[in-house]
């Protein structure tokens, strides 16, 4: 099992470098340390470290309590504050944040292992019941409510980077003629054969969720939009290809799909949808069984 990672905010070095030294003899592997909440910001994006550990007063003109609501609101990634001291106003903040534990200097080593294997453990628990929450019954891909959160991520992550985000749109070509003559149980089959073959076609980083009905969106970071059309396109081939065998009758399945890519179509990530949902409305109005770009 590889080592659990984490990241060291704090703006002392001598002291940083004191917690580095601890956290390794404690069995833990650090990616790192920062002072300030820029350098934070790009380290976790750098690493993507399982913890980290945040001084609550580091260099700069933000906190560690702001930089830990950044943190928040991109990644999903355990905080325990570390500080010297606080007024009353900062641990008000401090506890808005929802750090998953909050030491004050000096600790003893024992104290900092129980602080980290708490917050290992309530984290590894939230995880599981949101993973739940978001999952689709139907289909087991992430659900609509995990996309709108996914998506933002995505989004302030390629503009960070400077870098593509390509979505795509596809719904299933006639579902309704299909639930409509061989009932929704077949209709049920066969969003899940169309997902199923989605989500074995892409990578590991791409997101797969269903959007809602016949419709599943396709989140692909760092992919122009000409290899995210091909890639569709081959999808939409293996799709056609396979069909579906019911009763002895042979259904065939078709799916109609719209790309788009920010920077290109979109200024912000519902623009970034909307696109590729117009681009999927042309590939349907042109016959079906095609992609189309934004």
């Amino acid at each position: 099992m590889a080592p659990f990672k984490i990241l060291i905010v704090e703006d002392e070095a001598i002291i940083a470098m004191e917690l580095e030294e601890r956290l390794t003899h404690m069995g833990y592997s650090v990616t790192g340390s920062a002072a300030t909440s820029d350098s934070a910001l790009q380290k976790i994006e750098e690493s993507l470290p399982n913890l980290v550990l945040m001084d609550i007063h580091i260099q700069g003109a933000r906190d560690g309590i702001d930089t830990a609501e950044d943190i928040r609101a991109r990644y999903d990634i355990p905080i325990i504050y570390l500080t010297a001291y606080a007024d009353n106003a900062t641990l008000q903040r401090a506890k808005l944040s929802t750090p998953f534990g909050y030491l004050i200097k000096p600790f003893r080593e024992e104290e900092l292992r129980a602080a980290i294997e708490m917050a290992i453990h309530k984290h590894r628990a939230d995880s599981y019941q949101r993973e739940q929450a978001n999952i689709d019954a139907l289909t087991g891909l992430y659900n609509r409510r995990y996309l709108d959160e996914s998506l933002v991520r995505e989004f302030h992550r390629a503009q960070r980077s400077n870098s593509i985000l390509s979505v795509a749109m596809l719904d299933i070509d006639r579902l309704k003629s299909v639930n409509d003559t061989y009932g929704h149980e077949v209709g049920d089959r066969m969003i899940r054969h169309v997902a199923e073959i989605v989500q074995l076609s892409l990578r590991k980083s791409d997101l797969v969720c269903r959007y809602g009905g016949d419709e599943i969106v396709i989140v692909l970071p760092d992919m122009p939009l000409n290899f995210a059309v091909q890639k569709m396109e081959g999808i939409t081939v293996q799709i056609s290809a396979t069909g579906l065998h019911v009763s002895n009758v042979d259904i065939k399945v078709t799916v109609s799909i719209g790309v788009a890519c920010a920077p290109q179509h979109a200024n912000d990530p519902a623009e970034l949808l909307r696109a590729a949902d117009r681009a999927n409305y042309h590939s349907k109005h042109l016959g079906r069984n095609r992609v189309s770009s934004a």
